[in-house]
């Protein structure tokens, strides 16, 4: 294989592995992430507060508590998705849907590494407003390196949804947006909901 048929294949696994893989094998593998995200937000102290989010606490959240945040994240994301692309007067496989928002979500997971390494001791909005010198410093730094994460998440969130909608222009634009819009909200009072009643 040329130099540049291995950056392309390198590329197209990174960015769109839906190409490759489909049906139980991508489910599987979107299922062994989303289970791989309760260790790490042990470990590393993550919140994932609604299906775009990702933050690290000073200690980390109760196991009921992880467990509820990625169920909500990960299914109302690809619930959403997969109506998107039936309004669209498309059909797709649920379970495929489903294994690729689990696998994409992956580099968002990763991210917690660097922002937990660099984020300070702080748990309110009002204590970031405070930081000031080194500490908002590191802030700013920890947000710098998980950014490409977040835009990995984003982008391969992005080719799951063109590739199950087999969609192009302004509809797969539209579609996309407005699917993950809804999601988010709909994830965020999820979660508020039921964290009350975990509280």
């Amino acid at each position: 294989m040329k130099a540049e048929e291995k950056r392309k294949s390198l590329t197209s696994w990174l960015f769109n592995p839906f190409l490759f893989w489909s049906g139980e094998k991508l489910f599987l593998a979107g299922v062994l992430a989303i289970l791989l995200h309760i260790p790490m937000a042990m470990v590393f102290n993550i919140r994932f507060g609604g299906a775009l989010d990702m933050h690290v606490g000073p200690e980390a959240p109760a196991l009921a508590v992880i467990v509820t945040d990625i169920l909500i994240a990960w299914m109302v994301m690809f619930l959403f998705l997969y109506a998107a692309i039936r309004l669209l007067g498309k059909t797709a496989r649920l379970i495929d849907i489903a294994g690729a928002v689990g696998v994409a979500r992956l580099p968002l997971l990763l991210s917690s590494i660097p922002v937990y390494y660099t984020a300070p001791d702080i748990e309110t909005p009002e204590e970031v407003l405070a930081l000031q010198g080194s500490e908002m410093g590191w802030l700013i730094a920890g947000a710098l390196l998980s950014l490409p994460f977040f835009v990995w998440f984003i982008v391969l969130l992005f080719n799951a949804f063109k590739v199950n909608s087999n969609q192009k222009g302004w509809k797969l634009g539209v579609g996309f947006v407005g699917a993950i819009v809804v999601a988010e909200i709909a994830s965020l009072f999820l979660n508020r909901y039921f964290t009350g009643l975990l509280s």
